[in-house]
């Protein structure tokens, strides 16, 4: 899939999937998932905060902590792009 077809179903600009994939957040994938700038950032670091568990599905930040832990940045980061996707 192209990397422009990605965006549009991501509903983002091409440029914030390009920030994305780099591993850094942009407002506008903040916006659409209902989280901070720094929720993004920290995730795709590894940390979790307790906005982006409960985004994820979780109600305590435990299990999300482990998960996070056991997926690889680029695993992070294509569970954003998943969630983006799903995002209304």
């Amino acid at each position: 899939m192209q990397h422009i077809a990605i965006a549009q179903r991501a509903g983002v600009t091409l440029d914030d999937l390009d920030q994305l994939f780099l591993g850094r957040s942009t407002a506008l994938v903040a916006r659409r998932l209902g989280v901070t700038l720094a929720d993004i950032d920290d995730f795709i670091r590894g940390d979790v905060s307790a906005g982006m568990a409960g985004r994820l599905g979780f109600s305590a930040l435990s299990p999300a902590d482990e998960m996070a832990r056991k997926l690889q940045r680029e695993g992070r980061i294509g569970l954003l792009l998943g969630l983006l996707f799903a995002a209304p």
